[in-house]
């Protein structure tokens, strides 16, 4: 059999008919014919396929994700019909062309703090690529009126970059967000423990919607008799927000520690009298406006109304 690339292909070509009529298809595999001499053995051949695959596709700024799915159909020809496994990394990375894209990407897997070397293993993109991107994020960039940025920290010998937000975009129609806001700040009291939050949430749909769409939502709101207003300046006065902002509030606090399920300090008022207490806190089962309180030895329900602050154990 003929182990040379360009028969390979051929024959994939043949049998398998992929859409190659793309000139940046048929100038890929030019490149990697160039990058792929005669071999003697299967195993030879694969990681000469595999290293020039990587090679010449890690210097692609555009069509990056077309050619990564051309070259996957040629890599399970390769498996079943000839037995040769192609193992590059491209194959295991998260591929985006689009820059805006993957920039947002990006600021979602900095979740855990990442090293350059990291992010560009993941992305599959150059060195210069990924610092270009880097940069505006620490810049912040601007994605629906909001700002989206990342943070640059040294530990040690090493630099790392990290993020705490989570982009969420929901491609929503009009029936969809009347739900989220309208209805969700009708279908609870105004004294539930997160209100504040769920009001926060149905303003900052509101504040991404059309001038056609805020006005759909603002007659629904107004038929609902409701005195709940959505300000058009929320997107100029509020964004994002980081946790350490967000648990200098009271409500802020009790969603940061329900989330964590850790201990925290509860001040709060009882017969008139400042009481503490430390333990992990819930919604009551039994009234959502209560939070009930574990400590190491029961466990004490109070009224939300009364607590004056909720700090969690890890910053005293």
């Amino acid at each position: 059999m003929d182990l040379s690339f360009r028969a390979l292909m051929e024959r994939y070509l043949q049998r398998c008919q992929p859409d190659v009529k793309n000139p940046s298809i048929q100038k890929f595999i030019g490149k990697l014919d160039e990058q792929i001499e005669q071999v003697q053995t299967r195993k030879e051949l694969s990681e000469k396929i595999s290293y020039a695959i990587d090679h010449v596709l890690i210097s692609y700024r555009r069509d990056k994700g077309k050619l990564v799915r051309f070259i996957s159909g040629f890599r399970r020809f390769l498996q079943q019909k000839e037995n040769i496994i192609i193992e590059a990394s491209v194959f295991s990375a998260e591929i985006i062309d689009d820059p805006a894209e993957r920039r947002i990407r990006i600021a979602c897997f900095l979740h855990e703090p990442k090293e350059m070397k990291e992010i560009v293993s993941h992305f599959f993109a150059s060195d210069r690529t990924i610092r270009k991107d880097l940069a505006a994020l620490r810049d912040g960039i601007t994605f629906m009126g909001q700002k989206i940025q990342i943070e640059k920290v040294r530990e040690g010998r090493k630099i790392r970059y990290k993020s705490t937000l989570h982009p969420v975009f929901l491609p929503l129609n009009l029936t969809e967000v009347y739900v989220l806001t309208v209805g969700l700040l009708n279908a609870i009291p105004a004294s539930h423990p997160f209100y504040i939050h769920y009001q926060y949430l149905a303003n900052f749909i509101y504040s991404q919607l059309s001038d056609y769409g805020k006005q759909i939502i603002s007659n629904a709101a107004e038929a609902q008799d409701t005195a709940y207003l959505f300000p058009d300046d929320f997107k100029i006065v509020r964004g994002y927000r980081d946790e350490l902002t967000l648990i200098e509030r009271r409500e802020g606090a009790l969603a940061y520690m329900l989330k964590r399920m850790e201990e925290c300090d509860i001040t709060y008022v009882e017969n008139g009298n400042n009481k503490k207490i430390r333990g992990r806190i819930r919604i009551s089962g039994r009234n959502a406006e209560y939070i009930a309180v574990k400590t190491k030895n029961k466990t004490v329900e109070i009224e939300y109304a009364k607590i004056i602050s909720i700090v969690p154990v890890e910053y005293r």
